[in-house]
């Protein structure tokens, strides 16, 4: 394991991060995972255990929704599809708290470090406001996607934001907005 840790999927619900485990750095070759109730579907011949996580609250509750995970330095960032249901918070795991479940040497649930979600309500300013989907980060920059749906369809929003230096925080900037037509017609 050397104190690697790959992200393969995760399926975040009933209060557990599902990991895939493989021992490696996630690459473009590293196979990719669809979770679905009661199965798993692997896309590549490699085989790896798929580990349940469990998270303390308010994260394991329901009503987070986990909606979106990226990377920020050494920390998991975990971005509900409304923080607004969570106290304006989302959260972070530690990655060495991940790899110390994954190695057994702790079994209680990983509580989540909270991180004050600083942003306007975009209710009001996207039409059919869906909630937040997705994150990522380049250095402390934030970029979310928010998910929308109107008479044309599936619409979709980006967001910027930073992220404090002390991990305390997460500041959205409602200016830094664009919109973007769906890739695909279908709906969602």
């Amino acid at each position: 394991r050397g104190g690697k840790l790959s992200l393969l999927g995760f399926l975040l619900g009933m209060g557990s991060l599902v990991l895939i485990h493989g021992g490696h750095e996630l690459s473009a070759k590293s196979p990719r995972v669809i979770s679905l109730p009661n199965r798993q579907m692997l896309l590549s011949p490699d085989e790896y255990p798929m580990v349940s996580i469990p998270l303390g609250r308010p994260v394991a509750a329901r009503v987070s929704e986990v909606s979106g995970l990226a990377w920020y330095g050494n920390y998991l960032i975990l971005l509900p599809q409304y923080p607004e249901r969570l106290k304006n918070r989302i959260f972070a795991l530690e990655k060495t708290d991940i790899l110390a479940f994954l190695e057994v040497r702790v079994t209680a649930p990983l509580e989540p470090l909270p991180i004050v979600w600083d942003a306007p309500d975009l209710r009001d300013e996207i039409e059919g406001f869906e909630g937040f989907e997705a994150i990522a980060f380049a250095d402390n920059r934030a970029f979310i996607t928010i998910e929308s749906e109107t008479d044309e369809g599936a619409m979709g929003d980006v967001v910027t934001g930073l992220m404090s230096e002390d991990l305390s925080r997460l500041t959205i900037d409602p200016l830094l907005r664009a919109a973007s037509a769906p890739l695909a017609s279908s709906p969602n």
